[in-house]
């Protein structure tokens, strides 16, 4: 399980843009507490680290950074159409949808918040689960690539493994903090309701659950951005093996994001397909 650096990401931001966010939540002494995180018995794993590099033997395999680029974009592009998808309403190709868009949702439902929490973990356990698939494809390629990215690759996956769980509690957090803000928004649609002495419009779908909806949705977003981060470390370390690869694989193009379209492009980020796909 590789690193997540929680503290200072996208996702920490937002959840302090919503101002429900609780600074307890999120550990800011962690390096002081790095070794009640890892524990004795991984310490001692952690020692032996220096001598298993050095005994390090190196197979190469012929998978080119192009071709890992390509994998990146491949599975970044199809997370982020499967959430602008599932977040938009009426779109009736979607095999999952945001609770409040589904055209049977009753006005109890749109009230039960049991449903959104359930439908935003099920989005937390479809995109951990493919970063990981991707996270080890990458990981073969980069140890068989070269001696120096077969070192890295024991690193970062060997201190992935010692704090495995860390970055699952910190996210375990957010549907908590999902359910004040859901309430808040319930709520100040409910003082609307009781301040208005004539008769309001019915809203189709009303204008606080399409708050919660992007705004949910741009959690996701941020939380995909935050899991890569490992996957564009062990990519971008291809630049000093293959700089006529990857020195321009990461810039953005801002010509090819439209849902349903395939990427061929190798100058796309995993940042700027998020901020693409969001507009």
């Amino acid at each position: 399980m590789a690193q997540i650096s929680i503290e200072g990401s996208r996702l920490v931001r937002f959840l302090n843009d919503l101002d429900v966010s609780n600074a307890d939540l999120f550990d800011k002494a962690f390096a002081e507490r790095i070794s009640q995180l890892i524990g004795l018995h991984k310490s001692l794993a952690l020692s032996g680290l220096p001598l298993k590099l050095a005994r390090l033997r190196f197979e190469p395999r012929s998978v080119s950074a192009d071709k890992v680029q390509q994998e990146f974009l491949r599975v970044n592009q199809e997370l982020i159409e499967t959430l602008i998808e599932c977040f938009t309403p009426g779109n009736g190709s979607a095999r999952v949808r945001f609770p409040g868009y589904r055209e049977d949702a009753t006005e109890e439902q749109l009230n039960n918040f049991d449903l959104y929490v359930q439908f935003y973990s099920a989005r937390q356990r479809q995109i951990e689960l493919k970063v990981q698939h991707l996270l080890s494809y990458v990981r073969d390629a980069a140890a068989g690539h070269s001696q120096r990215l077969a070192q890295l690759v024991m690193l970062e996956s060997s201190f992935g493994e010692a704090i495995v769980g860390y970055d699952r509690q910190c996210l375990a957090v957010v549907p908590r903090l999902l359910e004040a803000y859901f309430e808040q928004l319930r709520q100040e649609h409910q003082d609307i309701l009781a301040e208005q002495s004539g008769e309001s419009i019915p809203e189709e779908t009303p204008s606080w659950i399409n708050q919660f909806s992007d705004d949910m949705r741009e959690l996701l977003f941020a939380e995909l951005e935050l899991r890569l981060m490992p996957v564009m470390g062990l990519i971008e370390a291809f630049d000093e093996d293959s700089p006529e690869l990857v020195k321009n694989s990461l810039e953005p193009d801002k010509n090819n994001l439209e849902p349903g379209k395939s990427s061929h492009s190798k100058k796309q980020s995993a940042e700027a397909l998020t901020e693409q796909a969001k507009a």
